[in-house]
This record gives structure tokens, sequence and C-alpha cells, in this order.
């Protein structure tokens, strides 16, 4: 599942998802979505390639908090984003240190 603003193609077998009320969060939206996934894979149609149709789609119904409460779960959730962005760059930095110090250790520079 993504999130996208703007235009961009839709190919065979997607479904493009949008908020009824534009009060609403498509973080809620999307947190909902991901946590019905068990259920979503469980009614899917097919045996090799399975797929969803929109009569599957349209039986899920979703709980909507008041929008004051969706608008804090979105906040939370860009906090959280931003938080595991500056800890992925540290953790990439930190790689790279390793990986320069190793490289010194075994030509015996230390």
């Amino acid at each position: 599942m993504k999130h996208y603003k703007g235009k961009f193609n839709a190919y065979q077998r997607t479904y493009v998802i949008t908020l009824q009320d534009e009060r609403n969060s498509y973080a809620w939206a999307r947190f909902v979505l991901e946590n019905r996934l068990g259920e979503l894979k469980r009614v899917s149609k097919g045996t090799n390639t399975k797929y969803l149709t929109l009569e599957l789609l349209n039986r899920i119904r979703v709980p909507v908090p008041p929008a004051k409460l969706q608008e804090q779960y979105g906040e939370h959730v860009a906090r959280v984003d931003r938080l595991r962005a500056g800890h992925v760059k540290a953790i990439s930095k930190l790689d790279a240190l390793f990986t320069s110090f190793q490289y010194g250790a075994f030509l015996g520079e230390l």
C-alpha cells in the first residue's frame, strides 16, 4: 500500500482508495488497512496469484474516530517517521565508520 499525492499511473488490478471526507487522516486509514491485511489476504481470490475485488474491498468497514484524534495520530506517525529517518542516517554513518575502522585494522594501522 502506497500513499501518493498528485497524478500517477494505476495499472490493472490496482485500486485507488480515497478518503470520503478530507478531514479524515490518511495516516489513520493506512493504519486500519495495514492492520486488516491478514483479513484481506484470507478473503482474496485466485489460486496462484491472489487478488482482491472491488466487492471485497467495499465490505471492509473502517472505524472513524473524531478528526482531532486522527490528526493527533497523524502527528505521532510523522514524529516517529522523522525519528526513524534520523536513526537510519546515524546507523549508515556508524556502518561507514566501522568499515573504515576494520580496513585500518586489517592493514595493521591501529
